[in-house]
């Protein structure tokens, strides 16, 4: 259980609790957690192996990654030792993320942890992020004066500690996926909590992934008829947003979608340019670099990847990689129940908008489902 506590701690504290180290590297709190369970996966060494045998899933993500490191040792761009260092650690950032699924697996294995602990961090997070997201909403609503740090100029629109609406809106749709599935009456309040908060993101890339949970939701159960409440809901509560001012709150605003529309140009020319393995992973910030005339890249924070998910890793790793991915999106809908599809769905749509796949919150939400659906150990409801 102080596994699960100390995650949900590192979610909570999101961006906001993290420092930076080098150039455009940061530690978050919830990188330290992950660090802390790695460690234990090291020391329980003889036990993870057993687990990650015979693991279509977790085998085919690590080839994925290997993949990935292969690409940026053989990088064609002319990297710095800390430009090849800053993209290196990127990958064992992930790795160390990664390492929450055979720990988590272990865990419960043993009886330490139950499945339905790690569905409850998942949401508890989403619930504790909404309230600080509110209360910033009403204390603190703008980002403007931290764009000299690389963070977007966000304005009335709730981002919390992730400092982020479009990541922010996307998590709590994975949490409102996760509480749905635990249906209860109690929820009500939860459910409408998640809701609100996701609307008043003002994110469209999240708000079009509600949507779809609903759908998928209806679907799921069959009952069709529940199409057109839900699709009319959504458009009222659209209509009756309040637009206090700002472009950020303007769902009919252009300015973002033509970005994403010059960044995908620019990931496609990337990718062409070397379509076998990419300019190697994580080295886009540096790809962007002869190919851009601002230099915003050195300092955003958005400036090490690409809106698209897909996109990041056809310019990255390449074909190679990009086919490696998808064999490890194969084998997870080969064996996922229904309610890991709905939410690997939700992320991959959203991520046909942000690189939210890669997210570390959505990341580690995403393995810790993972962990509680594919270990051994069954409960009895």
């Amino acid at each position: 259980m102080l596994l699960l506590f100390l995650l949900f701690l590192g979610i909570i504290a999101g961006v906001a609790g993290s420092i930076s180290i080098i150039d455009t590297v940061r530690i978050s709190c919830l990188d330290i957690v992950v660090f802390i369970s790695f460690l234990y996966s090291l020391f329980n060494f003889r036990k993870i192996i057993p687990i990650l045998k015979r693991d279509s899933i977790s085998d085919s993500f690590l080839l994925f990654l290997l993949i990935a490191l292969i690409s940026l040792i053989l990088t064609p761009l002319t990297l710095t030792p800390i430009q090849f260092f800053i993209s290196f650690l990127y990958i064992v950032r992930i790795v160390l993320y990664f390492s929450v699924y055979p720990t988590l697996k272990l865990l419960i294995n043993e009886d330490r942890i139950k499945k339905n602990d790690i569905h409850k961090t998942i949401v508890r997070s989403g619930l504790v992020l909404c309230v600080i997201g509110w209360i910033g909403y009403f204390l603190y609503p703008d980002l403007r004066n931290l764009s000299y740090l690389g963070w977007d100029p966000h304005y009335k629109r709730i981002f919390s500690t992730f400092l982020d609406p479009n990541f922010l809106g996307i998590y709590l749709v994975i949490c409102l996926a996760v509480l749905l599935n635990e249906w209860k009456l109690k929820s009500i309040f939860s459910i409408l909590l998640l809701i609100a908060t996701i609307f008043f993101t003002y994110s469209r890339s999240s708000l079009a992934a509600l949507m779809l949970l609903g759908i998928l939701c209806v679907w799921r159960t069959g009952k069709r008829i529940l199409f057109i409440p839900i699709i009319s809901l959504f458009i009222v509560g659209l209509f009756f947003l309040p637009r206090p001012g700002g472009e950020g709150v303007r769902l009919e605003r252009l300015f973002t979608i033509s970005q994403r529309l010059d960044h995908a140009r620019l990931g496609l020319s990337i990718f062409f340019s070397h379509p076998i393995l990419g300019v190697g992973f994580d080295t886009v910030r540096y790809a962007k670099a002869g190919m851009e005339n601002s230099q915003m890249w050195l300092i955003s924070h958005a400036g090490a990847g690409l809106d698209i998910t897909f996109l990041f890793i056809l310019a990255t790793s390449g074909i190679i990689g990009f086919t490696f991915f998808i064999r490890f999106l194969y084998f997870i809908f080969l064996k996922a129940p229904g309610k890991i599809k709905i939410i690997l769905l939700l992320v991959l749509f959203h991520s046909s908008f942000e690189n939210s796949f890669f997210y570390p919150f959505v990341f580690l939400a995403l393995w810790m489902e993972f962990a509680s659906i594919y270990s051994k150990k069954t409960e009895v409801c």
